[in-house]
């Protein structure tokens, strides 16, 4: 029997997103995980994929130095961090 952990919601409109050299992994809610590029038109999906879930701030894990141009464009388009 497989144990699971139960994490209590305190903020609805918070994502996380983990960076990695050829996807980035998002995930709005802790169980659905959903997977973008990482060519600017994935970056594009991505932020447009979080505006639909209504996020407005993420928790990033990045390696090296491929967080740096996501992190811009979704501060521009006003997604906190």
């Amino acid at each position: 029997m497989q144990k699971a952990t139960v994490f209590e919601t305190i903020n609805e409109n918070v994502a996380g997103i983990d960076m990695g050299a050829e996807k980035i992994f998002v995930s709005p809610d802790g169980t659905e995980v959903v997977n973008f590029n990482t060519f600017t038109s994935g970056y594009y999906q991505c932020m447009e994929y979080l505006q639909q879930k209504n996020i407005t701030e993420v928790a990033m894990e990045a390696t090296g130095v491929y967080w740096m141009a996501l992190y811009t464009m979704l501060e521009n388009c006003g997604i906190l961090y």
